[in-house]
């Protein structure tokens, strides 16, 4: 494009971090690619409102971090661990909640590295519910 744009301004990196990216890479390669169009000088930066998909030209919030499958299934079993004050087994017990086997519900936990004693605030062994 025989421009000499040499950086980018932090303001448009942020931006650029920010921004969810519906369209990939392709979206990216298309404003990055504007934004060279329209630079003047040679600091590379994108207007808030070039970037597609956003309301009102401000950008969505930035999401939360991603977290792994593991992490999220450790927390989602310690919450209902919690909420079951311990129990694993009978009716009530985390295992008809989650509707799985108890044997199952202990494995996870054991792979998990959970112990629900210590998840459920209680000192007692493992309870089953009546």
């Amino acid at each position: 494009m025989t421009k000499l744009v040499r950086d980018v301004g932090q303001e448009t990196m942020n931006r650029l971090v920010a921004y969810t990216w519906p369209g990939n890479i392709r979206e990216l390669e298309n404003v990055i690619e504007r934004g060279m169009i329209l630079a003047q000088g040679h600091l590379l930066s994108i207007e808030e409102g070039s970037l597609g998909g956003t309301e009102g030209g401000s950008l969505k919030a930035v999401r939360e971090p991603m977290t792994t499958w593991k992490s999220y299934e450790a927390s989602y079993l310690e919450g209902v661990i919690k909420q079951t004050d311990g129990v694993i087994h009978g009716p009530k017990g985390a295992a008809a909640v989650l509707g799985i086997n108890p044997s199952t519900l202990r494995s996870r936990l054991k792979r998990l590295g959970i112990d629900p004693k210590k998840t459920s605030g209680s000192s007692d062994t493992l309870k089953t519910a009546s």
